[in-house]
């Protein structure tokens, strides 16, 4: 099940996904009103019927698969977790995706993933959100300048 986790990243990749197994598994979206019902085959695989979009980025690639250092160049923070991932996919022996899913302040639990499933869940791991700008400090109102 997905569980909120502020200031962890939860990752999985594919390879060799069409772009229709994409769309069907991971993006278009069953809604019923049977609220056991999972939402698409990615939250059932999760163990899961919802999970909230606000904090998920989902892309295909292309039909090619990419190196994993150009899979994640356009994701939200990647400069904070990618070398953690790459490290993670190389005890997997995977060198590439054509496929991401980055979903932040989030963790699996139980740490588990089906073998059936088009994805492979890298894993869970730290990064760091944009820190909010700070904002000028307001003129007291006896400031006269």
């Amino acid at each position: 099940m997905f569980k909120r986790k502020k200031g962890f990243v939860s990752v999985w990749i594919g390879q060799r996904i069409t772009k229709k197994q994409f769309q069907e598994y991971a993006v278009d979206e069953n809604y019923s009103e049977d609220d056991d019902v999972p939402l698409n085959g990615f939250a059932k695989d999760a163990g899961d019927t919802f999970y909230d979009h606000d904090f998920v980025e989902a892309k295909w690639l292309g039909k090619n698969d990419k190196t994993l250092e150009v899979a994640f160049l356009d994701f939200s923070h990647a400069d904070t977790f990618v070398n953690e991932i790459v490290k993670r996919v190389d005890k997997k022996d995977i060198r590439s995706a054509n496929t991401v899913i980055v979903m932040y302040d989030t963790a699996i639990s139980p740490a588990r993933w089906p073998k059936h499933s088009p994805l492979v869940y890298v894993g869970c791991g730290a990064y760091e959100p944009e820190k909010p700008k700070a904002e000028p400090p307001k003129p007291r109102k006896d400031d006269h300048s």
